[in-house]
């Protein structure tokens, strides 16, 4: 059954309660509404996760650009293909695509090795961290590195998680037999 549907149904038992019945179905027919929202959520905040996060690290990427340095090119080839994963599953699990599970798994699978990469301090973020702290002017430089690694991991497999979880409960049916 579709939400429109419960919705209708709601409406059509509201009209015939009164008194503290009615009030019930009215927040019954608010919290279906409310949830239909979720889905609309965990994608927005996927994106505006891929978004911040490249906003905000643009200025540490030009800054080793700026030297020379190619330690960039490695932390990008690791950041783009994920940040694109996120955005293809977004949309497919937003769409209710046959694909949408695949798509946030395989986004979900990219996060997690982006993850430990960034958490154990690998290569290519330890060079291109590394690379950053000697050009930044920032005395704080080392704090932000680590914070910049942690925080974007914990964000990362905290959309992912979410997403796949949506996915999971978002799969298309399946048409039904003839009867």
């Amino acid at each position: 059954m579709m939400q429109r549907d419960w919705l209708r149904a709601m409406r059509s038992e509201l009209a015939e309660t009164r008194g503290t019945v009615r009030l019930r179905w009215l927040l019954g027919i608010a919290w279906v509404g409310a949830l239909g929202l979720v889905p609309a959520l965990v994608v927005a905040g996927v994106l505006f996760g891929i978004v911040g996060g490249t906003v905000g690290n643009y200025d540490v990427f030009l800054q080793v650009y700026r030297t020379g340095d190619s330690s960039w090119i490695g932390a990008l080839a690791l950041t783009v293909p994920t940040a694109l994963a996120g955005i293809v599953a977004s949309s497919l699990v937003l769409a209710r695509h046959r694909a949408g599970l695949a798509a946030a798994s395989s986004f979900a699978a990219l996060v997690a090795v982006s993850a430990v990469i960034a958490v154990t301090n690998s290569a290519p973020v330890r060079p291109f961290l590394d690379d950053w702290k000697h050009v930044t002017r920032d005395a704080r430089a080392a704090e932000h590195a680590n914070e910049l690694r942690f925080n974007s991991a914990v964000g990362a497999l905290a959309a992912a998680a979410a997403l796949l979880a949506l996915a999971r409960r978002r799969r298309p049916g399946l048409p039904s037999a003839p009867g």
